[in-house]
């Protein structure tokens, strides 16, 4: 049964000549999943919004929308706000009551449904997710991951025939992210809700949905099977490095072969297998780190928010060296961005020691040496323009944003904040050591290669930077030393290399479709010099 129809859909904000997206045409069935993938500011946001009539942004739109078989301006808003569902790109926005079981009630409540039915949907929706243990919690201390979990099982308590999720895994860890989307397979299979998808991850999503809506920078649209649309992808310089790094390498291999696109991990090392040598098993590598001195010092460093409560940080010991980047992993909820307000002087520990080149340091010292990006970059916007924020410096390295210029900063699209944010941090602090909370939140691989160049160079100008993140494909690019914040405490350091050779799930798509081949291979660039290095069978 046909879902949604999207004819000719074109659409321009208010005031604005210049179309976000242009004549796009799509299609989705009762339990599919369709991926939407384009660049950072391409309109995946604004066209999600355009199919959820609650949200649809204030403009000029042209073309058909049709939902369950009419046209969508027809159908009832009290049909529309129960059965499509939205799950928004920031989850804070989202959330709306004090506890997480009341989080699960809300849309119930907001049908009219009785309290019967409502506590039966928190009960079935709790277990399927998971959230057992967290009802009666605050959401205001939920972190960023579980609080997008939390608004996925919010929406889905009223049985929707559509979800809408606008790049729900952004803030996700790898394992969180995984059970996420395995979850997504499993309502699109059992439920039969039809899901449409945002995003830029894409390694465990390509071998699960069924049609791709490419977002192209002319403002065009491919759409289409995955095969059909995933060698257009390859050639994008937009979405290409946000693939899973066995189809990049495919891409530099492709002319020499009449196969089709690997899509899956097992697609990627039968590639391999079949067609490029592995005598060399290893790149060489120099210790970058050797002789550098201790830039931060943590030691024992012990942290709850309450009294009587867990502790979130329970001895904590770590030694960063500086002019280095180190990268902080984890769970959801584990810590890691109270890690960064411990180290910023933001909090303040009950036990322990921070020294910053080997002085300690307090609050008010902190803030003078340190510079912080906040997991929610909209608290560091204070002007009412682009222009404002930035001092009129519009055109950097990292972005252009000469067209934003008398933009409000929350109107730009959350790649677009990210980037903002991270400019404005670089531009007016001269801190000696940087701290980055999710730093390529939001962002496509091409903008994830330029924030990694950025913060080398901040490395090689004789910062250090300190980085929570998800992103291990980040991590692999450009981190000198790797952690994993567990239970309370800092574990495993180690190189990059070692790192995410050794871990099943905190690890990189190049180190999991080389590891039976290679050796420390934990990035795409990696993993193709390697292969060059080899060369293809066959081939003297």
């Amino acid at each position: 049964m046909n879902i949604l129809n999207v004819e000719n859909l074109s659409f321009s904000y208010a005031g604005c000549d210049k179309r976000i997206f242009n004549q796009v045409s799509f299609a989705a069935d009762e339990g599919e999943i369709l991926l939407i993938c384009g660049g950072t500011a391409s309109g995946k946001t604004t066209l999600l919004k355009c199919l959820k009539p609650e949200l649809s942004p204030y403009g000029k739109i042209s073309g058909k929308i049709m939902f369950m078989g009419n046209n969508i301006e027809n159908v009832s808003s009290n049909l529309t706000t129960a059965v499509i569902g939205y799950v928004m790109q920031r989850p804070e926005n989202q959330t709306v009551t004090h506890k997480v079981k009341n989080e699960l009630a809300f849309c119930g409540e907001n049908i009219g449904l009785s309290d019967a039915e409502i506590k039966r949907q928190i009960a079935e929706t709790a277990a399927y997710f998971g959230l057992e243990a967290l009802l009666e919690q605050e959401t205001s201390t939920l972190s960023g991951g579980q609080r997008q979990l939390l608004n996925l099982a919010a929406v889905l308590t009223v049985k929707p025939k559509l979800i809408l999720l606008d790049e729900p895994t952004s803030q996700l860890d790898p394992v969180a992210a995984g059970n996420f989307i395995g979850t997504l397979q499993r309502i699109t299979n059992e439920l039969g809700i039809t899901v449409i998808i945002a995003e830029h991850r894409f390694e465990q999503l390509l071998p699960i949905v069924d049609r791709i809506l490419m977002l192209k920078s002319d403002m065009q649209a491919v759409y289409g099977s995955v095969k059909e649309i995933a060698d257009k992808m390859i050639s994008s310089s937009e979405i290409s490095q946000s693939l899973p790094s066995w189809m990049r390498l495919y891409g530099q291999f492709r002319c020499k072969f009449n196969s089709s696109v690997p899509i899956t991990l097992s697609d990627g090392r039968n590639f391999i297998e079949n067609n490029i040598k592995n005598d060399i098993k290893e790149l060489k590598r120099t210790d970058c780190l050797m002789n550098k001195e201790i830039a931060v010092k943590l030691k024992d460093i012990c942290f709850a928010y309450e009294k009587n409560k867990n502790d979130v940080l329970n001895g904590v010991t770590l030694n960063i060296r500086s002019q280095s980047i180190f990268m902080i992993m984890g769970s959801n909820g584990s810590g890691k961005s109270t890690l960064l307000s411990v180290i910023s002087g933001i909090l303040k520990p009950y036990r322990g020691k921070i020294t910053i080149d080997g002085k300690c340091i307090d609050k008010c010292k902190a803030f003078g040496s340190i510079s912080l990006l906040p997991q929610d970059v909209q608290t560091s916007f204070f002007c009412d323009t682009v222009k404002e924020e930035l001092n009129g410096n519009l055109k950097s390295d990292i972005y252009d944003f000469s067209l934003y210029a008398d933009t409000h900063p929350y109107d730009l699209s959350g790649g677009q904040q990210q980037l903002l944010a991270i400019e404005k941090l670089v531009n007016s602090n001269k801190s000696g050591i940087f701290l980055l909370d999710e730093p390529t939140k939001g962002l496509d691989g091409k903008m994830r290669q330029i924030i990694a160049e950025v913060v080398q160079k901040l490395k090689h100008s004789g910062k250090t930077v300190i980085a929570v993140t998800h992103d291990m494909e980040f991590a692999a690019m450009c981190a000198d030393e790797c952690g994993l914040l567990f239970n309370g405490e800092i574990i495993s350091v180690d190189t990059p290399q070692n790192f995410f050779s050794s871990n099943l799930y905190y690890t990189t798509s190049a180190a999991k479709v080389s590891c039976n081949f290679y050796n420390g291979i934990c990035n795409t660039d990696d993993l193709i010099k390697i292969c060059h290095i080899n060369g293809l069978k066959g081939v003297q």
